[in-house]
């Protein structure tokens, strides 16, 4: 049941982002996802949980025709278990190389250190695991 509401939400919002954004009219036959995760450090093993969970659901949803005759790829970049410094490297390379819309995040001090950025560059952030007072100013 989880796991279905979950793929349902993601479904839901990725629809939203890519018939609202103009880069889908650009290129209709895929669709880039970024998410900057724990891929290295001592929390890999949620990154590697939260990777896994984002690629079965695009493979899913793939595997279905995509939405709207639309496949997905997804980009994974690394924080390092919360390095705020590769966290903005690695946005930065999602977004201005593989040019994604949005990016799902994790971990507090990445995804503050990222804020900022998307902000600039006009990037929707979607958090997937940080937590704590501070992210609600931000």
């Amino acid at each position: 049941m989880k796991r279905s509401i979950s793929i349902g939400s993601l479904i839901i919002i990725v629809s939203l982002l890519v018939f609202s954004s103009p880069s889908a009219a650009a290129d209709p036959k895929e669709y880039k996802i970024g998410a900057i995760l724990a891929m290295t450090g001592a929390g890999a093993w949620y990154g590697q949980v939260m990777s896994q969970g984002f690629l079965t659901a695009m493979d899913e949803i793939n595997a279905q025709g995509g939405i709207g005759g639309i496949k997905f790829k997804a980009v994974i970049e690394d924080h390092q278990s919360g390095s705020g410094a590769a966290a903005i490297s690695g946005f930065n390379k999602l977004v201005n190389v593989d040019k994604v819309p949005f990016s799902f995040t994790s971990y507090t001090a990445p995804t503050l250190s990222i804020i900022p950025v998307a902000n600039e560059k006009h990037v929707l952030l979607l958090n997937g695991g940080a937590v704590g007072p501070k992210l609600v100013k931000a």
